[in-house]
């Protein structure tokens, strides 16, 4: 079984190093690194040649003519793979021993899945430990103790993307099924391949921290992790149908999971009925609260009860303007 891992870099040279040599230590060893460097201005094309030099064959660095940014750019060593497992890489993280043996077992043991989805431990970017794993960061836990049945695609639908890149692992299968990567606004790759391999369940879930997951002031994804806590509470206010936690927040992000419904439907998926009129019925009753607990709204709602003759049961629009 071939493994191939796909790596996109840009003006990475301060923590590449100790990925690449995290990926050369694995128990299972890898056959082709592909790195597509994204026209980086510091030393990380030098340090990336240094390692094709001392490891001929292994490692394959393509260096772009012009900027292409995250997206394209990890497409592209994604598609320049030929292994059979082909292994997602950030250039700032770092690597368990074991991460490539356990994968490999994951898909031996599960031959129908397409893609698995490991945990990992947050370090800081010195690299020192913190208590934290990835899945507990992103409320996982939790999330799958609440659900009696665990549809990754659905959930996705209704509250967002779980799915990190830098711990995804897919097959050769799946590229048939992810590439190309099609541009939705405030879509990335990682979220856009994890809905194409959950639409078809496809993907799993490995609660193993095989990845160092290091975060630093230059990483793209930080506005990700700030306020996570908070975010966490929000969503699971959202899960358990509390509107009147956060009636603001509620409606709004109702109202995003309207519009990426809608862009998904635009491109090619398919998705239950049921789902979208879910988000269209939260999305109102979040509106109607939000509205009912502004107190400027309370004398426009009275107004409005006693212009329609007391009709109650009238539907507010979609949008308001204040």
């Amino acid at each position: 079984m071939k493994i191939s891992v796909a790596i996109g870099t840009y003006n990475g040279e301060k923590f590449l190093n100790a990925q690449l040599e995290s990926i050369l230590q694995q128990t299972i060893a890898v056959h082709e690194i592909i790195v597509c460097d994204d026209c980086s201005s510091d030393n990380t094309l030098t340090l990336l040649q240094k390692f094709e030099a001392s490891y001929p064959g292994l490692f394959k660095i393509y260096s772009n003519n012009e900027n292409l940014g995250v997206i394209k750019n990890f497409e592209r060593a994604v598609s320049l793979c030929t292994g059979d497992i082909i292994f997602f890489a950030d250039q700032d993280d770092v690597w368990e021993i074991n991460k490539t043996e356990k994968c490999i077992h994951f898909f031996e043991n599960n031959p129908q899945a397409c893609g698995v989805f490991t945990n990992a431990n947050i370090i800081e970017e010195s690299g020192q430990w913190t208590n934290k794993t990835l899945f507990s960061l992103l409320g996982l836990e939790h999330v799958k103790a609440q659900m009696q049945s665990f549809d990754l695609f659905k959930f996705m639908l209704l509250y967002g993307n779980v799915i990190a890149g830098n711990c995804l692992a897919i097959t050769r299968e799946a590229i048939d099924l992810i590439l190309p990567v099609k541009y939705i606004e405030g879509m990335w790759h990682d979220e856009w391949i994890a809905m194409k391999l959950a639409e078809r369940n496809k993907i799993h879930f490995l609660d193993e921290p095989l990845t160092r997951y290091r975060m630093h002031d230059n990483q793209q994804t930080k506005w990700l992790w700030s306020n996570r806590e908070e975010k966490n509470k929000k969503r699971n206010s959202f899960i358990q149908k509390q509107a009147h936690l956060y009636p603001l927040d509620y409606y709004k992000h109702w109202k995003q999971r309207a519009i990426a419904v809608q862009n998904l439907l635009k491109n090619g998926f398919e998705i239950d009925n049921r789902v979208i009129k879910e988000i269209s019925e939260e999305r109102k009753k979040g509106l109607l609260i939000h509205l009912k607990s502004n107190p400027f709204f309370k004398k426009k709602w009275m107004l409005f009860k006693l212009w329609s003759n007391g009709e109650e049961n009238i539907l507010l629009p979609d949008v308001v303007k204040y």
